[in-house]
């Protein structure tokens, strides 16, 4: 059976959810060598987003997207402090070990070298971000990290 021109294909390009097999599908084509009558191919490809409130993962965009990017850069450094020099190793261990949490992030969010992106982030903004990190469980990774380190 061969597709008509009122038929539809789809091709999910990306899924947000990560929990899900296939989340990405690469696309291409091909000539059978079956067009008797040389005409032309006609096509058209159309891109959109799709989003579902009420899935969990929540595919919206949201106001609070920065804060979550944020909040992610700053767990991402957090969990590779390994690789900080080695004075920064030391003041990070230091610093939980002695239960600072909140002075160590303080800094961090700072972020002086912008190695998160927040150095030059408002005042509002660096706060979302530290009161997000702290309920998502910022002690913990920071925990995590600093007994890694030698």
């Amino acid at each position: 059976r061969q597709m008509t021109k009122n038929e539809v294909i789809l091709f999910k390009q990306y899924d947000s959810d990560p929990d899900l097999s296939g989340r990405m599908c690469f696309h291409s084509s091909f000539s059978t060598g079956k067009n008797p009558h040389n005409i032309p191919r006609q096509s058209i490809e159309v891109r959109c987003m799709v989003f579902f409130p009420y899935h969990r993962p929540n595919t919206c965009p949201s106001r609070d997207g920065p804060v979550r990017v944020g909040v992610g850069q700053l767990f991402l450094t957090v969990q590779f402090a390994n690789e900080w020099p080695r004075a920064d190793r030391r003041w990070f261990k230091n610093l939980v070990a002695k239960g600072r949490f909140q002075e160590a992030l303080d800094e961090l969010v700072e972020d002086r070298s912008n190695d998160i992106g927040l150095k030059n982030a408002s005042f509002a903004m660096k706060s979302a971000v530290k009161k997000r990190a702290m309920d998502q469980g910022f002690v913990k990774i920071a925990r995590t990290a600093a007994e890694a380190l030698k």
